[in-house]
């Protein structure tokens, strides 16, 4: 049997759907068992009023078999508020007889219905017309309305009560559907959030485990290069070929420049890239302490460049310590006084400049001379894929490199 307050909405999605589809049904209800009733009490008195009560039932009666057919509220919706709308001007500035109490409360309805069914622009074009049809109504038809008023009988009494408590139910009922719709809402959102905060709770943790984890790797790995370049620097001790130590310095020292990274992977908050200003002054100063020069030596690091990334620092650490062990080696043996100078310069597109120079007196010879070095600057340039330029002369040797900061995190 069917149930005419409980729709079925099996067939519905959502929440929403189903909400409106179940107030399109019960007004369609609420609408037909009142205008049963209206017609049955004009069907005597006023002609008029019967018939225009039998052609709001046959709209109530045929939304409701629609809906029982077809579940498609949205044209339900639309069909009541446009059919409603043209009854209400007609009836209000026609019906100069009888009293249009009512008559103001479906108007409510009919834009609640709009607003709620369809949406706000259609919403806002139902009220306007409501609007206009209130201001004509008071400028033009109040007057003549009064003036031709009847006394109500016992059966129109009834009918006036019967047609407001219909139309305030109706619009209560409306109220309530929209704060149902209000109040699940706002119990999902917030749902979602909590389960949304649990959730980042559990990235947050497992990305600070995993931190954790490769900070405690890079420290392992830091470590494990310590004892290499400690092994190495043993091993040196037995040699006695004064060529065969400055292989093994060149050798520790670009160990100990891969060390360097580890260490600060694992002591800087961030895995993703490393503050290059710090990293080049630390390694400046272990470069110096396995400097011999016998005079006063100065390196002076200005940068501009904040941070660099993990596919970047190693070439980069690894070029300045075969131009700053060159030069130690190499450009300084008729000077009072060694300068040597680290410049990085940001350019566009990641890319960025490298600008070092001493103040030694280098001669061609020498520069050809620690061949593999030269070459492995070269190499380290291309992995960036970056240029370098040359400038020797006799106060100044000059390298400018070109050189894009790879992986470097935006």
């Amino acid at each position: 049997m069917l149930n005419i307050f409980t729709p079925n909405t099996d067939k519905l999605e959502t929440f929403y759907e189903k909400g409106r589809f179940t107030l399109a049904w019960r007004l369609c209800v609420i609408f037909s068992l009142a205008f049963i009733v209206l017609s049955v009490v004009f069907v005597k008195s006023s002609l008029v009023g019967f018939l225009t009560y039998i052609l709001c039932l046959l709209i109530s009666s045929f939304s409701f078999f629609y809906l029982y057919r077809t579940k498609k509220y949205r044209f339900i919706y639309y069909f009541l508020a446009i059919s409603g709308t043209i009854i209400q001007l007609a009836t209000s500035n026609s019906l100069m007889t009888i009293m249009h109490l009512g008559d103001f409360l479906w108007m409510i309805l009919i834009v609640t219905i709009a607003f709620f069914g369809i949406g706000r622009k259609f919403g806002l074009i139902i009220l306007c017309l409501h609007l206009l049809n209130i201001s004509y109504f008071t400028l033009f038809t109040v007057n003549p309305n009064i003036e031709q008023l009847v006394l109500l009988d016992l059966s129109g009494r009834i009918a006036l009560m019967v047609e407001m408590i219909a139309a305030t139910v109706s619009i209560a009922y409306v109220i309530n559907q929209f704060m149902k719709f209000h109040n699940y809402s706002y119990s999902t959102v917030t749902r979602s959030n909590e389960e949304l905060y649990e959730q980042n709770k559990v990235i947050e943790k497992q990305h600070n485990e995993k931190s954790i984890l490769i900070k405690e790797i890079h420290h392992r790995v830091k470590n494990n290069l310590q004892i290499i370049i400690s092994l190495l620097r043993l091993q040196k001790n037995e040699l006695k070929s004064e060529e065969s130590r400055t292989q093994f310095n060149e050798a520790i020292n670009r160990i100990m420049v891969m060390s360097l990274i580890h260490q600060k992977l694992y002591q800087d908050e961030t895995l993703a890239d490393i503050k290059v200003d710090s990293y080049l002054e630390d390694l400046k100063n272990e470069i110096l302490k396995l400097s011999n020069l016998t005079i006063p030596l100065t390196v002076e690091v200005n940068t501009d460049v904040t941070r660099i990334g993990l596919k970047t620092i190693i070439p980069l650490g690894l070029i300045v310590n075969e131009l700053m062990s060159n030069s130690i080696e190499h450009a300084f043996h008729k000077n009072e006084k060694a300068i040597i100078s680290v410049v990085l310069v940001p350019k566009l597109n990641d890319f960025f400049e490298l600008i070092y120079s001493d103040n030694g007196k280098w001669k061609q010879e020498q520069a050809e001379s620690s061949s593999f070095g030269l070459e492995l600057v070269e190499t380290l340039t291309a992995q960036l894929e970056g240029t370098v330029k040359r400038e020797l002369s006799d106060d100044q040797t000059l390298f400018r490199f070109h050189l894009k900061n790879l992986d470097i995190e935006k």
